[in-house]
Order: C-alpha cells, then sequence, then structure tokens
C-alpha cells in the first residue's frame, strides 16, 4: 500500500501543477484580449471625437485703384501673388478702371457706391477724398491704427495734418506729388545763364526766364511753361501762408498774396511774354511736357511725373540734357517750400468685421514698400520712400539727371488744393476766374473778387449737403 500511494500523490502533484499553469495562460490570454478589444474601442472612440476640419474660406477684397492700371498688369499681379502668400486667408480682386475725366470717373464710382456695388477698397485724390468721407463712403482708420500701433504721421506730417477730418483719418494718403522746375540744359549753354540753384526766389525765375526767352516762330524759344491749373499761380499764395477756405470756413483768396501772385503770372505772360499765354495755349491744346520734350522751352515748372512723360514723349531717345532744381519760393520762405497733392485709399463706409481686419491688411499693404517700388517704377511719388524704393527711381532716370535727390530731402509741403469737400468748386471756379485774367478779359482785382463771391456761395452749397 505504501508503495502504491507514493505514485498516486506523485501523479495529483503532477495534475495540479498542469491546471495552474493552463490557468494561468488562459488568464492572460483574456486579459490581453480585453486590452486589444479595448484599444480598439479606444482608437474607433478618438476618430469618433475627431470633427473632421475643413479649409476657411477666404476673405475677399474687391478692390478698385485708377492710380495702378492695366498698364501695371504684371507688377500688380507680382504684388497680388506677394500679399496673398503673407495672407492666405485673403483674396483680393481688383475691378477694372472706370473711363473718362477725373470728375467723370468719380461721378461713375459714387453712382456705384451708392448703388450697393461691391467694392471694398477704393482709391481718390484729393478732392474726392473729402467728398467720400463727408458722404459716409469712406470710413474713419484711427482704431484700427491705434491697435496695430500704425503711425499714419509716417506717410508725411504736413499731408496728414491736413487729410484728417475731424481729427480722423479716412484713408492712407499712399501717392503725393512733388513739384519743382525741370531745365534744358543746352538752352541754358547757349544763352550762357547759370544753371539755377536750389535755393532761388521767384524774382530770380523771371529774369531768369526773361533771358532764355528768344526768336519767333518756328525758331522761338520759350523761358518757360508750366500747366494751365490755378495751383500754379495760387501755389505762390500757399508759399507765403495763405488758405484756399479759412478757419472760419470763408474763402481765402481775399489775402493779397492771392492777387499778387495772380499778377506774377500774368506779368510773366503778358508783360514780359516768356512763355506761352493762357489763350496760346487754349488755342493749340499743347501739353506742358511735350513743348518741353520739344527741346525748345528753357523751363518747366511741373511735378514728378513729368520724368515719366519726358522720356515717354522721347521713346528715350534725347536730343537734349536735363535736369531738375527745387521749386522758388518767395522772399522770407524757406527754400524748398513746394506743394504736391495726395492720392488716397480707404475703405467702404459699410465694411464690418473681418471683411473690415482683412481690408485694413491690404491697406497697409497699399502703403508699404512694395507698392512704393511699384509706384516709382511708374513715376508716381509714393507717399513713404526708402532706399530701395528710390533705387527703382533713380533706374528709371537717364544718367544726365544728376538733381533728383531733391525730392527725397526734407521740405516743406503746401496744399495744392483745397483739403475741403467743395474742393472740385473751388478749383473750378479759381481755374474760370483766374483764365479771364490771365486773357485779359478782366483785371487781376475784378478777377479777385468775383472769385472771392463765387466761392462764398460754393462753400456754403457744400457745408449745407
Amino acid at each position: 500500500m505504501k508503495n502504491f500511494k507514493k505514485p498516486v500523490a506523485l501523479i495529483l502533484v503532477f495534475l495540479m501543477m498542469i491546471s495552474g499553469v493552463l490557468a494561468g495562460c488562459t488568464k492572460k490570454d483574456v486579459k490581453s484580449e480585453q486590452k486589444d478589444i479595448g484599444s480598439t474601442e479606444q482608437k474607433k472612440d478618438d476618430v469618433a471625437d475627431k470633427k473632421v476640419e475643413t479649409p476657411k474660406e477666404k476673405t475677399k477684397i474687391n478692390y478698385y485703384c485708377y492710380s495702378l492700371t492695366s498698364k501695371n498688369e504684371e507688377s500688380l499681379s507680382e504684388l497680388k501673388s506677394k500679399f496673398e502668400a503673407e495672407h492666405p486667408n485673403i483674396e483680393i480682386v481688383e475691378k477694372p478702371a472706370l473711363q473718362g475725366t477725373n470728375q467723370e470717373r468719380a461721378d461713375k464710382l459714387t453712382v456705384m457706391l451708392m448703388g450697393g456695388e461691391d467694392i471694398d477698397l477704393f482709391d481718390a485724390n484729393q478732392a474726392e477724398y473729402f467728398k467720400f468721407a463727408k458722404m459716409g463712403l469712406y470710413q474713419p482708420l484711427d482704431d484700427l491704427a491705434k491697435k496695430d500701433g500704425f503711425d499714419f504721421d509716417t506717410l508725411g506730417k504736413d499731408t496728414i495734418h491736413m487729410s484728417r477730418i475731424d481729427n480722423q483719418m479716412y484713408g492712407i494718403p499712399f501717392i503725393t506729388s512733388y513739384w519743382m522746375v525741370f531745365y534744358n540744359k543746352n538752352i541754358f549753354d547757349a544763352a550762357g545763364v547759370p544753371y539755377p540753384k536750389d535755393d532761388w526766389t521767384w524774382d530770380e525765375f523771371r529774369e531768369t526766364a526773361k533771358k532764355l526767352t528768344k526768336g519767333e516762330g518756328s525758331d522761338k524759344v520759350w523761358g518757360f511753361t508750366m500747366p494751365t491749373w490755378p495751383v500754379t499761380w495760387a501755389g505762390i499764395a500757399m508759399q507765403q501762408g495763405a488758405e484756399y477756405v479759412k478757419k472760419d470756413g470763408t474763402p481765402g483768396v481775399d489775402n493779397p498774396a492771392f492777387k499778387d501772385a495772380l499778377q506774377f503770372k500774368y506779368d510773366l505772360t503778358m508783360v514780359d511774354k516768356s512763355g506761352p499765354t493762357m489763350a496760346e495755349n487754349k488755342l493749340t491744346k499743347a501739353h506742358y511736357a511735350k513743348e518741353f520734350s520739344a527741346g525748345n522751352v528753357g523751363m518747366i515748372v511741373s511735378g514728378n511725373w513729368v520724368f515719366g512723360l519726358i522720356d515717354s514723349n522721347l521713346n528715350g531717345n534725347y536730343t537734349f540734357e536735363y535736369d531738375v532744381v527745387k521749386m522758388p519760393h518767395p522772399e522770407g520762405v524757406e527754400p524748398g517750400t513746394t506743394w504736391g497733392a495726395a492720392r488716397y485709399i480707404g475703405m467702404n463706409g459699410n465694411l464690418k468685421g473681418e471683411k473690415r481686419e482683412a481690408a485694413w491688411e491690404l491697406l497697409k499693404f497699399f502703403a508699404g514698400e512694395e507698392v512704393g517700388k511699384l509706384l516709382m517704377r511708374k513715376g508716381d511719388f509714393p507717399a513713404i520712400t526708402t532706399p530701395e524704393t528710390q533705387q527703382e527711381f533713380y533706374k528709371s532716370l537717364p544718367s544726365f539727371v544728376k538733381n533728383a535727390g531733391i525730392m527725397f530731402e526734407d521740405h516743406k509741403h503746401v496744399a495744392e488744393k483745397p483739403f475741403h469737400e467743395a474742393a472740385s468748386e473751388i478749383d473750378g471756379v479759381m481755374a474760370e476766374e483766374s483764365d479771364m485774367a490771365l486773357t485779359d478779359g478782366k483785371s487781376v482785382d475784378q478777377a479777385i473778387a468775383d472769385m472771392q463771391k463765387r466761392l462764398k456761395v460754393e462753400i456754403e452749397k457744400a457745408t449745407k449737403n
């Protein structure tokens, strides 16, 4: 018995060991299976929790900018690509340029905006800027600028100060202009007259013009020419601190400086006969830049855009050399004081929310260096200039122009046209009355007196609306 019991006991122990091992394996497999099931279920839950992300729809900004026309299509395409690369959630769409005169384009644009046309950003000249702001077609930008730390004064303190309406900016003056005197060096050399210097007066300009004038008919050499616009005489009054519209809202042409300035232009053409008269310009419809490009005019009083006009007129084939000098100034006025007009771009008064924020980004881009380079290439003068934008300008000039850097020097800038909602009407009245005086239709005194009366009516009419 003892011998039989011993093997049985060993068998029982062995069976118990196998049973334990099998039980352990079974538990381990179950746990592993449960773990795998749990992991799979968790993955399913994770996928379910993740929402499918759809691309955010881009904010589309429609802009109309006559200043950057289809002539710059290639450059504009580059600018569009650059802006959209920096702002992937914004798409910009250019509206085609309107046709017609300045006034016709402004009228068409106003009708489109009043009719709800989908235009988010649009540009304007100085007169249109004030009208659009007063009509609510532009909206104030100072809150956006403050939030971004954008300093409007970097666009030119003088221009910004004059552009504020009720202490608010309604657009960015991304283009400005700089007036100077272009002079034909060959004509000066032939007459034995020294080239003008940057610090010179209007009296010196007058004497120089007389010395350069000679000949008759096809051999005629004029001492000077200039556009027929009112600023070519009124600007002299503005250099002395006069105002088109006084702070009390009344016309400012009763300031003696305006009468003296109109008399000065009358004397240049009607007494000295050193430049084409108003009547001759009206009759021949001669363009000031074409007259100068023909090589028989000693000086031209005009703005920076004339560089491009001369080159275009001559197709780069120059028969004479020219250079530029700062604008003459009245006695006692700071040398280099000149005038110019801004061109603005602002946003639709109805824009809100994301679209307003997107439009603001594009507005700032218009005031930046890339657009500045494009403007310089086409002969416009951007509000902000950098060494890079200046280089674009210099590359466009003939090598004999040495003094063009005067444009980038610090200078006092006075208004070319009134900063007022009646600017177009004021300019029109001043043109009509001064044309009468400059063609002997009435005296200078009478023209100024009539101008003052008519301007009072136009200003009151504009401010009542």
